[in-house]
């Protein structure tokens, strides 16, 4: 398997973490997703609206090619972006 790349459950390639470019935003929302906070939580904790976490939770998952927030933290965690 090539170093910079795994396998996602489907068998698509994901990028490894170092080829992953989060943004310190959506790293901060995957740390909070990690905790088990819904987007109204997150919002009202980093004062942003349910809306704009909505949009970076969908930022994350088409980064991490994940169908769901509970397939973003799983990912995460395989890549080395959770611990």
């Amino acid at each position: 398997m090539n170093s910079c790349l795994s396998l996602s459950r489907k068998g698509e390639k994901v990028e490894n973490a170092s080829e992953l470019h989060l943004t310190e935003r959506e790293s901060m929302i995957l740390g909070l997703l990690a905790e088990g906070y819904d987007n109204k939580k997150i919002g009202s904790y980093l004062f942003l609206s349910e809306h704009t976490v909505r949009d970076y939770v969908s930022s994350l998952m088409t980064k991490l090619k994940a169908k769901n927030r509970t397939q973003v933290v799983a990912s995460a965690f395989r890549l080395g972006l959770l611990n």
